[in-house]
């Protein structure tokens, strides 16, 4: 029974990847580590950090990962924000990462969007009377949902968001799988082992395309794909993956439970936890 247990293709870079393979392991499942995003240190450190400097006094800072606030504060150690900005975290890791980094007695309001992704950061920022300055605190590239609000909203409202800025405090690499995890999933594959891939991004979506060996793909391909949001699944499903678990978010506990609500065979059907998404 141990060796028919699923392998968990898990696809995300640090921080979170340990911590992903620890969560599908202990529930009985097979995790193989196989990050197809690299995490790399910004090109112009010397200008994000004025950036940063700048932005301490200002009204809003959006910070869309755990990643995002380590490299801010490495570039700034001394960065020293002012009590009145305040701070939005997308989901309560990094709410947490970002009080590990503010001194005991801040008293920054430090706000969770419900849904943690960029549409629930838009739907607090417009529930925010007067956002004022906003800056962003980020790597390049990415979906720009974020972005195009702001714009929006500045360009609209000029009064209530008086300036935004994005800071590339870091930067995303697409990294080759390593040619052992590789030969696992084939060996998994040949021997009929459900083989579940992790997509927490669609950019690990394109990684998979451009860099899993061809041959092998075709055939990862027919099995399912976790997606941390509808968004993923249908750039997924349109790239030609035939199932897509859609889970309600990125944490290891939400891909698990994607993984337990899909019942044996449901691939293979029309059931709606696993087919691909209507566009």
């Amino acid at each position: 029974m141990t060796e028919n247990r699923a392998l968990v293709l898990v696809t995300r870079p640090e921080p979170g990847l340990s911590d992903t393979v620890a969560t599908f392991e202990k529930a009985g499942l097979q995790a193989l580590a196989c990050p197809l995003l690299q995490l790399l240190a910004c090109e112009h450190p010397e200008q994000a950090r004025r950036q940063l400097q700048r932005m301490s006094h200002w009204e809003t800072l959006i910070f869309p990962s755990q990643h995002a606030v380590e490299q801010a504060f490495a570039l700034c150690p001394d960065w020293q924000l002012s009590p009145a900005t305040q701070l939005i975290a997308v989901g309560q890791r990094t709410a947490h990462r970002l009080c590990d980094y503010l001194p005991d007695e801040a008293k920054n309001p430090v706000l969770v969007p419900e849904k943690n992704n960029s549409e629930g950061v838009i739907e607090l920022l417009t529930g925010l009377h007067r956002p004022g300055r906003v800056g962003l605190i980020t790597a390049a590239g990415g979906r720009q949902a974020i972005q195009h609000w702001l714009n929006q909203r500045h360009t609209e409202n000029p009064e209530s968001l008086l300036e935004w800025q994005q800071v590339f405090v870091y930067r995303r690499q697409h990294a080759q799988p390593d040619t052992g995890c590789v030969a696992k999933v084939d060996a998994a594959l040949a021997s009929s082992q459900p083989v579940f891939t992790l997509a927490t991004s669609v950019s690990i979506v394109t990684a998979l395309l451009e860099n899993w060996p061809r041959e092998s793909l075709v055939a990862l391909k027919q099995q399912p794909l976790v997606c941390a949001s509808r968004r993923i699944a249908l750039a997924a499903a349109d790239a030609g993956f035939e199932h897509c678990l859609i889970a309600e978010g990125a944490t290891a506990g939400q891909l698990l439970h994607a993984i337990n609500q899909a019942q044996p065979g449901a691939w293979g059907s029309s059931d709606r936890s696993s087919a691909a998404p209507e566009k």
